[in-house]
């Protein structure tokens, strides 16, 4: 993915996800997928802060998620840690403004 995120976007934002979950940040994408990789994770996103761009381990589902007929883009992020044998995962949400 080419795209750089905001670091607004998505619910809850992947500021407080940072802040507040323990979402690691890394200064270059070779730093990410190599931490990522020891958790079976490939793929890395590039998020714009206020004050500086740093890449977290996650991927943006490939296709949209419908719930009552608002279309959500989902953004799962390993927490890098496991807990009683399972990988945490971090699922954050944005809806999509969708024109009929």
């Amino acid at each position: 993915m080419n795209k750089t995120l905001e670091s607004s976007d998505f619910f809850p934002t992947i500021e407080n996800a940072i802040l507040n979950s323990g979402v690691k940040v890394f200064r270059t994408k070779r730093d990410a997928l190599a931490i990522g990789k020891q958790f079976g994770w490939n793929r890395a996103v590039k998020v714009a802060r206020r004050f500086e761009t740093v890449w977290i381990i996650g991927a943006i589902d490939f296709q949209n998620s419908y719930e009552n007929g608002i279309a959500f883009q989902t953004l799962k992020i390993p927490m890098l840690k496991y807990e009683h044998g399972k990988q945490t995962i971090l699922i954050l949400r944005k809806h999509i403004v969708t024109h009929n």
